[in-house]
């Protein structure tokens, strides 16, 4: 093997699950190495699972580890270090291991274990078949296409097939597989990338008699050798690209640099124009160097703010950046009523402003240029759907997205109808989305002319004479359409529509919630408040009874709501493109917190483009749709007369964790602007070229702000080169003096003069291609270090609640307080990404100021949801980006099980009864599922709505992890079937005080016996 690889074998395991063979097993390996010329090292120690000690390591061994023994960084600085290019070995136990972390055992391992055939009736090891799949791989080119073989085997509990290259099956007519086997396809070795790294897995080791025999020991040895990417790389999929063949080249990342992103714009030259709600526009070089290009003043209550950004893809059209934005105005801060009189709510009426701005030479917006084009009616002071993406149709027209303006809360999850005068406006969709003479819910196509202002093209819905409606409305009823795209070829319009979330049918109200995905290619009318999903009506409700009335006429709709200023006949009402809810279309991975189709674009191939990152001709067509609540990237076919077809998966192991914006460039490259999860938000651009690719360069840093002199170590690990070669590091720290570093090792610095400095990182590989990254350190000035003292991390609360905060606010460096009016706090609901909270975009409520009181809106509920407190610090500190955030979880006392934070076992099954639009299903005995962070102080009691056919079985209460202590017990009768939800009598709780996670853990004779819809915590009282 070339130079001087190394390994770590890492051998850990819970308590009494020590297998005997791992001692066998570190023997063989370690001979392995002597016999192969690499270095091995092993540990118990999970302390070494940090980034500046992996990046030493061609690979880690997971030796028959099992349990869950990494904490959060661990778990952190591993992951790094497999997608940034090293590799995985798991032998036999680890896919039993980490089983509270979804990363691990989704998209690392690629399943996890069932069941396996133990107990009476049953030896510990068979003899069994395994069918060779891949003979030319380097873990199984030795062995004969059928291999008689003596091991414990295991049952997964899905093929991983999907996901992996299956190097080897078990044939289940050879042994006994037990009460669950999996059937004609039960994988038993596999490979994949994952990132830029490489894994590889075998449930063959368990037996110390496996470690003596030359085939296994072959099989091993091939495995690592694949890991280490001594190998050569292999993928099996239904006509899907490989992961490995796309480069994620980095260019902004934090919010420092990124703020909370809302759109982007890729100009000519390749670089990007990226938009933050507070209306910072910032400018990102190709090689990642990002630069304030200007601040538009706006409003940010309830969502709004900077909401769209464009720039026209003619450069012939001039240096214009278009902006849609919420401008200041005088609006009353904080809610507007919810109910009161039409003077009460005048004075929250605004608008949203659609103009252009000049942009530089120097590569700033020139804001006093500022041409006014046209502005859209607003009803402020509340959570609504504005929309806001910016378009150009193939005839160089403009197109405007805008959301209905109308509140999701108050309307039971249907569409929000309600006409009483005393209730504000926001409640009526009718009034905006179905209002011929409103622009919003709509699809606006303009002209704009040379010194602003528009005028209507031909062919929109409505002849610019039509008395009662505004001809710039080329569709109506649309919802939220966040994201559009166009392809000028065929002069298709894509939209991606958001729809009603977590609600469940009713006959007498209307369909389940839903999301859908248009194709326009004419002027239409998609329905939205009448009808959702492809022509789905709902019926008419007087809010004053409460009572239904007959669903609504989608071929002929009235709009005869008193708030209706237009037409009262409207357009017939067309179909959608693709419309799914939970898990209707299978490609989409139904998740528990709902949809959020983003109409991403159309690609199209140009052959003349020299760029060698672009994307490949069997793309060309293809459209790009994805999905921020859900995470991933999808491309779909489109047939000659428009039709969806086949859906693939996009590099699956480098999606977004909240994709905001994502759009091709001039090079043919796919740019991604990425709301964030953990590691915040994000902006990359995704390039396709095989192993052709330059290396990637990431950097991390011990500081990036503080006193003088200041100390900061700098990591280059997660940096790698296409093909899992070595690499040449150099760094640049102040002025241009290049130092070189021997290896990937973290270096240090020490800046003695106060200011701003860019630290870079160049990595070269053996190619000489080089790539670059950079980091801004700021010393000397504040850093702010901000915590929440109350309330407690993981308070049940109701919504309706008041809750009190106290946000500790010093200086990180010198420990002195900082002036509290220099911060916010902000409540938003939001959802768990990888163990942190996620705020969601709009914010409920806001209270400047260290201490206070804020309160979540009752009509706000979601099972699906948790409640976020975020302190943020808005005064001076270190630049650029001075926003220092902290987030505190507050868990609602109703949740939907199936909005869990983690699960094992269970899958969600869409269902009309559920609260939550799911129920939690295919429960098995030990299956869990687990909420994180809860702190059960004032809480006394839990209650369970459920449904089971026959004897269901047990839940399980459990605090800290499974098999902790148990809270309590509640059995789950028979409740007259599946499809028959009750809610079982609270069952009195062990509170626990504290943050701890709250894990349901299932005990059931057989699979399927019962479903869980939702959880309560009940405060206060005791149990019945």
């Amino acid at each position: 093997m070339p130079r001087a690889d190394r390994i770590l074998i890492f051998h850990m395991t819970a308590p009494n699950l020590r297998h005997a063979s791992i001692e066998y097993g570190i023997e063989a390996v370690e001979q392995m190495a002597q016999e192969h010329g690499f270095g091995v090292d092993e540990t118990q120690d999970p302390a070494v699972f940090t980034d500046a000690n992996l990046v030493r390591y061609d690979a880690v061994v997971w030796l028959n580890t099992i349990g869950v023994v990494l904490d959060g960084a661990q778990r952190a600085a591993f992951r790094r270090y497999v997608t940034g290019g090293g590799g995985w070995v798991g032998v036999h136990g680890p896919a039993g291991q980490e089983i509270n972390w979804r990363w691990y055992y989704d998209e690392l391992v690629g399943t996890y274990i069932k069941t396996l055939p133990r107990g009476p009736g049953f030896p510990e090891t068979q003899d069994a078949i395994v069918r060779v799949e891949d003979g030319a791989h380097a873990s199984t080119e030795h062995l004969a296409q059928e291999w008689k073989f003596t091991e414990e085997w295991w049952n997964f509990y899905q093929a991983p097939r999907q996901r992996v290259h299956v190097l080897a099956t078990l044939d289940e007519s050879t042994y006994n597989p037990g009460p669950a086997p999996m059937g004609a396809d039960h994988p038993i070795a596999w490979c994949h990338r994952v990132g830029a790294g490489r894994a590889w897995y075998t449930n063959l080791g368990h037996s110390v008699e496996s470690y003596a025999d030359p085939a296994f020991r072959a099989h091993l040895l091939g495995g690592i050798r694949y890991a280490m990417g001594r190998g050569p790389d292999v993928w099996a999929g239904p006509g899907t690209e490989p992961d490995s063949v796309f480069a994620r080249v980095p260019l902004a990342a934090g919010a420092a640099f990124l703020g909370e992103p809302t759109a982007m714009a890729v100009l000519p030259d390749r670089r990007v124009l990226h938009a933050s709600r507070d209306g910072s526009v910032r400018l990102t070089t190709p090689q990642g160097a990002t630069s304030t290009a200007g601040r538009i003043p706006v409003y940010t209550h309830g969502g709004d703010g900077l909401l769209g950004i464009a720039v026209h893809p003619d450069p012939a059209a001039g240096a214009w950046v278009y902006a849609y934005y919420a401008p200041p105005l005088r609006t009353p801060p904080g809610d507007a009523p919810q109910e009161g009189s039409a003077a009460d709510f005048a004075a929250y009426e605004g608008h949203h402003q659609l103009s252009r701005f000049p942009l530089t030479a120097a590569g700033t917006l020139d804001l006093a240029g500022e041409q006014p084009i046209l502005r859209v009616p607003a009803d402020r002071g509340a959570w609504t759907h504005h929309g806001g993406h910016i378009d150009f149709d193939a005839d160089g027209n403009l197109l405007l997205a805008t959301g209905d303006d109308s509140s999701p809360f108050g309307s039971d999850g249907f569409a929000p109808l309600d006409e009483r005068p005393h209730r504000s406006p926001v409640f009526d969709a009718q009034r905006t989305s179905a209002n011929t003479a409103d622009l919003r819910g709509k699809l606006l196509r303009v002209t704009v002319l040379p010194d602003g202002g528009y005028t209507v093209p031909d062919g929109n819905l409505f002849p610019p004479d039509t008395p009662g409606a505004r001809p710039e409305v080329y569709a109506m009823g649309l919802r939220d359409p966040v994201r559009l795209s166009v392809d000028a070829p065929t002069g298709r319009i894509f939209v991606g529509d958001h729809g009603p979330a977590g609600s469940a049918a009713r006959p007498e109200r209307g369909p389940a919630g839903q999301a859908r995905f248009l194709q326009l290619t004419g002027p239409a009318n998609y329905g939205w408040p009448y009808a959702f999903g492809d022509r789905e009506p709902y019926a008419a409700v007087d809010f004053a009874t409460g009572r239904s009335g007959e669903p609504f006429d989608l071929a002929a709709p009235v709009n005869d709501s008193p708030r209706n200023t237009g037409l009262r006949e409207l357009p017939p009402v067309a179909g959608a493109w693709l419309a799914y809810r939970g898990d209707a279309v299978p490609e989409f991975e139904a998740h528990a917190d709902g949809a959020s189709p983003m109409a991403g674009p159309v690609y199209r191939f140009d052959p003349g483009a020299a760029f060698r990152g672009a994307f490949p001709s069997r793309y060309d067509g293809r459209f790009f749709a994805y999905e921020r609540e859900r995470g991933w990237i999808k491309e779909i076919a489109v047939g000659e007369d428009g039709a969806p077809g086949e859906i693939r998966p996009l590099a699956a192991s480098l999606a977004p964790a909240a994709p905001v914006d994502v759009r091709f460039g001039p090079d043919g490259a796919l740019y991604v602007l990425d709301g964030g999860g953990a590691a915040g938000p994000a902006l990359y651009r995704l390039e396709h070229a095989g192993q052709d690719q330059d290396p990637t360069a990431t950097v991390t840093a011990s500081a990036t702000s503080g006193p003088v002199p200041l100390e900061v170590e700098f990591s280059p690990a997660g940096s790698h080169s296409a093909d899992g070669g070595p690499l040449a590091y150099s760094w640049i720290f102040e002025g241009s003096s290049v130092v070189e570093a021997r290896g990937p090792e973290p270096v240090r610095h020490r800046y003695a003069a106060a200011g701003t400095h860019t630290a870079v990182l160049a990595v070269t590989d053996a190619r000489g291609r080089t790539a670059t990254t950079e980091l801004t350190v700021v010393a000397g000035g504040v850093r702010p270090a901000l915590s929440f003292t109350q309330p407690a991390q993981g308070q049940v609360v109701e919504f309706g609640d008041t809750v009190s905060f106290a946000v500790a606010a010093l200086d990180a460096d010198t420990g002195a307080p900082l002036d509290s009016g220099a911060v916010t706090v902000e409540l938003s609901l939001g959802r768990m990404v990888d163990g942190e909270p996620v705020p969601g975009d709009r914010v409920l409520a806001t209270a400047r100021g260290t201490e206070g009181r804020l309160t979540l809106p009752a009509q706000a509920s979601r099972t699906g949801r948790i409640a976020v407190l975020t302190a943020r610090w808005a005064g001076p500190g270190p630049q650029p980006g001075a926003a220092a955030a902290v987030h505190r979880v507050l868990q609602p006392a109703v949740r939907s099980a199936a909005s869990c934070d983690e699960s094992f076992g269970v899958r969600a099954v869409p269902h009309p009864a559920a609260a939550g639009g799911a129920l939690i299903g295919g429960v098995d005995g030990w299956d869990w599922i687990k909420f994180d962070p809860v702190d059960l102080t004032g809480v006394t009691a839990i209650a369970f709505r459920v449904s089971s056919d026959g004897p269901g079985g047990t839940i399980e209460v459990q605090s800290h992890v499974t098999g902790g202590p148990v809270l309590a017990s509640v059995e789950v009768p028979d409740t007259g079937g599946l499809d028959h939800v009750v809610e079982l009598p609270p069952a009195a709780i062990e509170p626990v005080p504290g943050a701890e996670p709250l894990y349901l853990v299932f005990r059931a004779p057989q699979s399927g016996l019962f479903t869980v819809d939702t959880l309560r915590f009940v405060r206060g009282r005791a149990a019945s």
